[in-house]
């Protein structure tokens, strides 16, 4: 229900007039789709249906033409390369192309830059990397790509257009009927608006990554003796502690998240820094879905 309170929030704000001039998103003349759309082999909508598009799927514009209707109004349409083969068995095919009307097409200027927002942490979830955007109430964007090594904190502006949100031009997703984001690439979107749940460094004006480091994101996180959840409890950690992995392990843990979606995670040891007895520092093993990595506060010049 949440969802859609925030979709009908963030909807009061988004503009959903397109410019008059289509701008291109690159010199190919990509352009996206604005919402589910049929191409045509003519410039009418009378004209035979060559496919339908689905919202954000991308495009390159070829031509264009204005159609004068009965009663005087113009229609600009948009011959284009749908980025499609007219038979996708056959990797010999043409590429199809058509006709497809201006009001569904979405180029860089119709995005207009969004000042006030739901601030929200978004995570997008993709085949072998995530990305993590923090989105303030002002519509400034800190976001880090966890397939980037360094972990560099980059900076963006949020930018909608009708149900469509980009992210620093670098995602776009969409809202669906009943409010939920979503990706036309990312395996999953997972949206947060409670702020008690959002990671340290959105918080951060210079986040920092402490290399190596990782901080309990759960409460009372069970570390155990062995990997598994049948292996003895050594302790309980909480939110927040700072620990360090030392050795993973191929053991695999499913879970349901508060949403009702299965988590997939690993097994790891960590130490967790914390005295024992014998003057070692105890360690044991944790599902990875409970840790973050561990941002500091950069130095201010």
């Amino acid at each position: 229900m949440w969802r859609f309170f925030l979709f009908l929030f963030i909807l009061s704000y988004i503009g959903n007039a397109y410019s008059k001039e289509l701008v291109y998103f690159n010199k190919l003349g990509e352009v996206y789709i604005a919402e589910d759309t049929a191409i045509y082999e003519e410039p009418n909508t009378n004209s035979k249906v060559l496919l339908t598009l689905e919202i954000l799927n991308y495009v390159y514009v070829i031509d264009k033409t204005n159609i004068v209707l009965p009663n005087r109004k113009v229609e600009e349409w948009y011959f284009i390369d749908a980025r499609r083969r007219i038979d996708p068995r056959n990797s010999d095919s043409d590429i199809l192309k058509g006709w497809i009307q201006r009001k569904y097409l979405a180029g860089k200027n119709d995005f207009k830059r969004q000042t006030k927002t739901k601030e929200m942490f978004i995570i997008a979830m993709y085949p072998d990397f995530s990305v993590y955007y923090y989105v303030s109430s002002n519509g400034n964007i800190k976001y880090f790509d966890n397939s980037d090594l360094s972990r560099a904190i980059r900076r963006g502006k949020l930018y909608f257009f009708k149900n469509i949100i980009s992210l620093d031009f670098r995602a776009f997703l969409y809202y669906d009927d009943v409010g939920n984001l979503k990706s036309r690439w990312a395996n999953e979107v997972e949206v947060i608006t409670d702020k008690s749940k959002f990671p340290k460094w959105a918080f951060y004006e210079k986040p920092v990554r402490l290399k190596g480091y990782h901080s309990v994101k759960g409460d009372n996180v069970n570390l155990r003796e062995n990997p598994g959840t049948d292996s003895q409890i050594i302790m309980q950690l909480k939110r927040g502690t700072r620990v360090k992995i030392i050795d993973g392990s191929s053991v695999e843990y499913k879970m349901i998240d508060s949403n009702g979606k299965e988590r997939i995670g690993w097994w790891v040891r960590i130490d967790t820094g914390i005295k024992d007895k014998k003057g070692g520092t105890i360690k044991g093993w944790v599902v990875d879905l409970y840790l973050e990595e561990e941002w500091i506060e950069g130095k201010k010049k």
